[in-house]
């Protein structure tokens, strides 16, 4: 199975990145905001600014996670290219290899004949 368009990764993990940028920004402000005074005297709405700045956070990690992910697999998802069957291809010819031909024993070091 070929793939004809690959994988979304990288816009997803552009999605994740930037929401969770923004909820990290917008929560920020809202906590910065409540630490100079003006803060709800219900700790609820403390829980829920921290919540917010958490999963933005987390967000954002998810985000780098995916981006990673989809540059791995990126390679897997490239379709190969297809050769031909090997019934279509003749086998490669031989190459015949050149070899010297022994030289003959020097008369010095030839053995004697048994008779």
């Amino acid at each position: 199975m070929h793939l004809t368009r690959p994988s979304s990764a990288a816009f997803t993990s552009l999605i994740y990145i930037t929401i969770g940028a923004l909820m990290d920004v917008w929560s920020g402000i809202w906590w910065y905001y409540m630490t100079r005074g003006h803060g709800p005297d219900n700790v609820a709405m403390w829980y829920v600014c921290y919540g917010f700045l958490l999963t933005g956070a987390v967000l954002i990690v998810i985000g780098f996670a995916v981006g990673r992910i989809g540059r791995s697999a990126r390679k897997a998802e490239v379709p190969t290219q297809v050769t031909a069957p090997a019934a279509n291809n003749p086998p490669p010819a031989p190459v015949a290899v050149p070899v010297a031909p022994a030289a003959a024993a020097p008369a010095a070091y030839a053995t004697p004949r048994q008779a």
